[in-house]
């Protein structure tokens, strides 16, 4: 992987949302889908920052 190339966010699985807990029916519990907050919302984690929040919750051989 060269630097810059953009990964698909792992806590997401790159839909960029979290589906509410009614999911996959029709939703109910009026939460709705919410915003991923480890990608922002886009699907992709640029690995050049090791800053990222998500790192710290995979595990030893998925780093």
């Amino acid at each position: 992987m060269t630097a810059g190339q953009l990964e698909k966010c792992p806590a997401c699985s790159g839909r960029g949302y979290h589906h509410c807990d009614c999911w996959p029916g029709d939703c109910i519990c009026g939460w709705g889908d919410e915003d991923c907050e480890e990608c922002r919302g886009n699907g992709w984690i640029d690995p050049a920052y090791d800053d990222d929040p998500y790192l710290d919750e995979l595990p030893e051989g998925e780093k």
